[in-house]
């Protein structure tokens, strides 16, 4: 069934072995959904598990409110999900590709080296795309610079 489909494909697009342009693709998207279901379900837990602390939060002090309205829950789950699939597995196919091809060429300590390098520049991408992705989707608002409040008060 479904599992033995899943299990012959390769463990990423680019990895080595005879695979199929099929195989690879579908690597891909089967990769990418299951970094889709992992950012859709951390994030309902980190957003819930903010909300709940929030509350406790106010409990405590009364006179403590958010500065920000608190994103939906879903909706923010969504498009933590759709950034795992189009960003996150994409980045994660490439970085994977461009280890294996060093580490086939070069010595450990070069490999080692190039992949810490690879790894912590991917993470910074991710962190800055995650932004500009929810800004795009509607997830954040941009800031207005602080002449334009004093300007609209």
């Amino acid at each position: 069934g479904l599992a033995r489909y899943v299990n012959k494909l390769p463990s990423f697009v680019m990895a080595e072995g005879s695979y199929s342009v099929r195989q690879r693709a579908m690597s891909g998207l089967y990769k990418g959904s299951l970094f889709a279901f992992c950012g859709f379900l951390g994030s309902v837990g980190g957003t819930s598990l903010a909300f709940a602390l929030l509350k406790v939060r106010q409990l405590i002090d009364p006179a403590n409110n958010a500065d920000k309205p608190l994103p939906n829950v879903i909706n923010n789950s969504l498009g933590w999900a759709s950034f795992m699939f189009v960003s996150t597995n994409p980045r994660y196919q490439v970085v994977n590709g461009l280890e294996r091809a060093i580490s086939g060429a070069a010595s450990p300590a070069v490999s080692k080296a190039s992949s810490l390098f690879l790894r912590t520049g991917n993470n910074l991408i991710g962190g800055s795309t995650w932004v500009l992705w929810a800004r795009y989707i509607g997830l954040q608002k941009k800031k207005e610079p602080e002449n334009d409040k004093k300007k609209s008060k």
